[in-house]
């Protein structure tokens, strides 16, 4: 089964949640729930199934596995009360249910379990929902039996993954060949660092769609700022542009788009400022307003300040202060709103810079100041693309959950054990 159908048919469950940046690369396993007041899970509430997503999840990051992401494999919990008795005596009856709890890890594409572990609860209370509630709060995430059932299924895990990594590098060098460098990345960092055999190529691999995609991405960007740029939206225009950095190849070409917008904004604005002067002193203000958008650098900047001194020089004391009133207050807007895209622009660029100052020649890895440890810098960013990637398509499955009954859920796991 292809990996996208694979990563569709986990995002289709709304118990799942997105991988963080840091998640990625590790094994994730994705936790399945059944859905509230399930009769195949005890009818247990929202309040019960959020407990033992939380014991879960605190099982499976003390055993440095991830507990979300995009991945082939989920992990679900099964609770099989066997004994249940009500205790007659005193003001109260108390409620004692014993029951096993088991975790199973299993492969989506084909329903294999990769392992499973059972633990025995007990729990009491004066009612059967107290009493379940502290059978679940007895789960203990430190015994060493949830280390020992990770540990046999990472290992198995990684085996798959060994296996399975030319099939991987296929299935994604499909997608770029496509120009869908997202997929493509979305595939290749799936696979784990504790593959070691095969993450090195995906790496490799990686960066190089990597590139592809920012250098895509730069074009798409600069083509979309000429047609705003056409249409005299010169802000969107900008905005398209200011995110390039210095490592894209395209960043000379959309620095030099850039100052196009800008000298285009300045010519068009410089026009029309004259021409509101042109009808005399009732055009005053809507020429202010024209010459406070011209910024300070532009080409015409020195034409513009001939026009608003002519203007003051020729307007009576009052009408001048009206004139300065509107003119400083366009004339702010357009300033904070350049100081906030360059600042924006700066402190990317800066970043850039700090991590380019000790990035080797392909500008996939640096070393840290000791000559120690191996940082990856690109791989960073690609980790925070697919997380995004991820976290994007995750939401839109379960926005669409919400209208129809996903089609894969809890029992459709549960009931494809091999």
């Amino acid at each position: 089964m292809k990996y996208v159908l694979i990563f569709s048919i986990l995002l289709s469950n709304i118990n799942l949640f997105s991988q963080s940046a840091n998640d990625v690369g590790k094994i994730a396993l994705h936790v399945v729930l059944p859905e509230e007041y399930s009769p195949n899970f005890e009818n247990l509430g929202p309040r019960e199934l959020k407990k033992i997503k939380s014991k879960i999840g605190s099982i499976t990051s003390k055993n440095g596995v991830a507990g979300a992401g995009m991945g082939n494999f989920v992990i679900y919990p099964v609770l099989n009360i066997y004994d249940e008795e009500v205790l007659e005596g005193g003001l109260e009856h108390q409620t004692i249910i014993r029951a096993e709890f088991t975790l199973f890890i299993q492969q989506v594409s084909n329903g294999q379990v990769y392992g499973e572990a059972t633990v025995d609860l007990e729990g009491f209370g004066r009612d059967r929902s107290r009493a379940l509630s502290k059978c679940i709060q007895g789960i203990n995430v430190r015994d060493k039996i949830w280390g020992k059932f990770i540990k046999d299924s990472k290992t198995k895990i990684i085996d798959y993954y060994t296996a399975r990594c030319g099939d991987i590098q296929m299935e994604a060098d499909g997608h770029s060949k496509r120009r869908d460098y997202l997929n493509a990345l979305s595939v290749l960092m799936q696979v784990p660092v504790e593959v070691s055999s095969c993450y090195k190529e995906i790496v490799d691999k990686s960066v190089e769609y990597y590139d592809y995609y920012i250098e895509l991405d730069c074009q798409e960007r600069i083509s979309a700022a000429k047609i705003s740029k056409t249409q005299n939206n010169w802000d969107e225009a900008a905005g398209y542009l200011f995110g390039i950095l210095p490592h894209y190849n395209c960043y000379p070409d959309a620095m030099s788009l850039l100052k196009e917008i800008e000298d285009h904004r300045c010519s068009v604005n410089l026009g029309k400022g004259k021409a509101a002067w042109a009808r005399g002193e009732e055009g005053a203000k809507e020429a202010a307003m024209y010459l406070a958008l011209i910024p300070s650098d532009s080409k015409c900047a020195e034409e513009a300040n001939r026009v608003s001194n002519e203007i003051r020089e020729r307007l009576v004391a009052l009408d001048k202060r009206e004139w300065d009133l509107e003119y400083e207050k366009y004339n702010r807007e357009i300033k904070l709103k350049e100081e906030a895209q360059m600042h924006e622009q700066y402190m990317k660029e800066k970043k850039h810079e700090t991590e380019h100052m000790a990035v080797s020649k392909d500008g996939a890895v640096i070393k840290d100041g000791d000559g120690g440890s191996i940082i990856t810098t690109k791989v960073d960013r690609i980790k925070d693309l697919v997380s995004s990637f991820w976290k994007s398509k995750s939401d839109i499955a379960q926005a669409e959950a919400t209208k129809d009954q996903p089609v894969f859920n809890y029992n459709y796991y549960k009931n494809k054990h091999k």
